[in-house]
């Protein structure tokens, strides 16, 4: 392999962008070309990569390790399939897909192709995040009984051609923006046994969703998302993370935003070591690439060694998927769905 990874980034949209510019952190990579039908956004990615109209011109044309997906999700599987068949090592932007079956396209692709393949669940990087995971994982305040957490944004307005406002395409909130709070209460929970929803739909489709989890032992959890707001609402996302001897208690636009509560004791303020990247603005509703840059950090150094990524797996991706079609389903029935 050369002294320098070769990166080469498929859509030129907010995510997209935000993917260049942590590329562009690293020093041991070159974000080598990017592909996409827009002139202007091809104009608009950082770091001067050569540039292809579509994914086939550039891995016919372009000396690649890695291939970042940043397409729309209906297109998710069949890019990644067909970068895993020119053996890259392959980064997808979540959700994996909007159907199991999609998922599992995929994992059979990357299991025959033998390389690395990862769905970049950023929640599981994200500063406060990950701290949470490890208290919980350190047992210093008893074990994890409820977790309760929030998305809440405007209608994304910022994607070519609004196409997330087509629920048959994007899958509404759930998959554009809960998935990431499923897949994280996955993580440091575990498998739930059932789940229940509400929701409301209008015309972007399901505009807002709160599930309910139920897990062994009593312990239970709460995901709302949410993006029925005005453009002057500001993004937010927290969580509530009760143990047998603290809480933790994160939430963004206040000070401090990680908050400790020990009984007898007062309140508190964590505050974390900060990667500095740097903040971007792509058009989307983060800026701070902090979250991005870990996961990205992390894949490219599974590449570099050899390793298969571990914090997250095309199957864990897959759980999470059917998951979330639980609650999906659990909504539109009103009853309970095993799980």
């Amino acid at each position: 392999m050369a002294d320098k990874l070769k990166v080469g980034l498929v859509g030129a949209g907010f995510i997209g962008k935000m993917h260049a510019n942590c590329w562009l952190a690293l020093p041991n990579v070159e974000l080598a070309a990017v592909a996409d039908g827009r002139p202007k956004a091809l104009k608009e990615v950082p770091g001067n990569p050569k540039t292809f109209a579509t994914v086939d011109e550039m891995l016919d044309s372009a000396d690649l390790d890695i291939v970042d997906v940043c397409v729309p999700t209906p297109a998710h599987a069949d890019v990644v399939i067909e970068a895993l068949q020119w053996g890259k090592h392959v980064l997808c932007e979540k959700p994996m897909a909007k159907s199991l079956e999609d998922c599992d396209r995929m994992i059979a692709a990357a299991e025959k192709a033998g390389t690395a393949f990862m769905v970049a669940h950023v929640i599981r990087f994200w500063p406060e995040y990950a701290y949470l995971k490890s208290v919980a994982e350190s047992g210093k305040y008893g074990a994890l009984k409820t977790y309760s957490c929030l998305r809440r944004m405007a209608v994304p307005m910022y994607n070519w051609q609004l196409w997330t406002h087509d629920e048959s395409r994007a899958g509404g909130v759930p998959f554009e923006g809960q998935i990431h709070d499923v897949d994280f209460m996955r993580y440091l929970m575990g498998e739930p046994k059932s789940v229940t929803a509400v929701g409301i739909r209008n015309e972007t489709g399901i505009a807002k969703i709160w599930g309910g989890f139920v897990y062994d032992g009593g312990r239970c959890a709460t995901v709302e998302g949410s993006w029925g707001y005005t453009p002057e609402y500001p993004f937010q996302h927290g969580y509530v993370a009760v143990f047998e001897e603290a809480v933790l208690d994160y939430a963004l636009h206040r000070e401090p935003e990680l908050r400790l509560y020990i009984p007898g004791k007062e309140m508190e303020g964590i505050k974390l070591a900060v990667t500095e990247v740097g903040k971007a603005d792509a058009g989307g509703n983060i800026s701070d690439l902090g979250g991005y840059f870990k996961e990205i950090e992390y894949f490219a150094g599974c590449v570099a060694k050899g390793e298969m990524p571990t914090v997250t797996t095309p199957r864990d991706a897959r759980e999470s998927i059917r998951v979330l079609l639980a609650e999906v389903d659990a909504m539109d029935t009103g009853g309970a769905v095993k799980l």
